[in-house]
């Protein structure tokens, strides 16, 4: 009875630490998505991927709207439509993506490390700034997208997810 006991008791502290496919500050972005929450995913299997609510923020606008992680230390959203995730946006330090970047990171090391992979084009609303745009080569990809938002010197927001809401420069307005 008391090896049971002990039993129990050893398995029930080991399940916070199997958890480890829960979302976190040290969640990856993808063309995927974040970490365990994926593109393509409901509200309701993002939160069980997650490991944890996520909650709306503001009103939706055009059929689209964003969710937020409850734990605020996960510094990302992602965009909502048609009951679906299709984007994920980072706009402070925090999260980094796959291949290590993260805003305020350098723009030429995006530029550099992702040469001949880039669609560049001239940000909308800052002088010199560009939005460099990572186009995946794999065939189950190419409707996905990376997109580094930069002032000209450094990386001041990252979103990726699916097109053509990863193009979207104002969100969901």
């Amino acid at each position: 009875m008391r090896r049971a006991l002990l039993a129990a008791a050893v398995a029930a502290l080991a399940l916070p630490a199997t958890a480890s496919a829960d979302l976190t500050p040290r969640s990856k972005l993808s063309t995927a998505g974040l970490g365990p929450v994926k593109i393509g995913m409901s509200r309701e299997r993002a939160e069980r991927a997650a490991g944890m609510d996520l909650v709306w923020m503001g009103p939706a606008l055009n059929g689209c709207r964003y969710l937020r992680p409850q734990d605020r230390d996960v510094r990302a959203s992602f965009m909502v439509r048609n009951r679906r995730i299709v984007r994920v946006d980072v706009h402070r330090r925090g999260i980094r993506t796959v291949s290590g970047f993260r805003v305020r990171d350098r723009e030429q090391a995006v530029r550099d490390r992702f040469a001949g992979r880039l669609r560049i084009t001239p940000h909308e609303y800052v002088q010199g700034g560009w939005y460099l745009e990572y186009v995946p080569r794999d065939r189950e990809d190419r409707n996905r997208r990376v997109v580094f938002e930069t002032d000209g010197e450094r990386v001041t927001y990252i979103r990726a997810g699916r097109l053509p809401e990863a193009r979207w420069i104002e969100g969901c307005a």
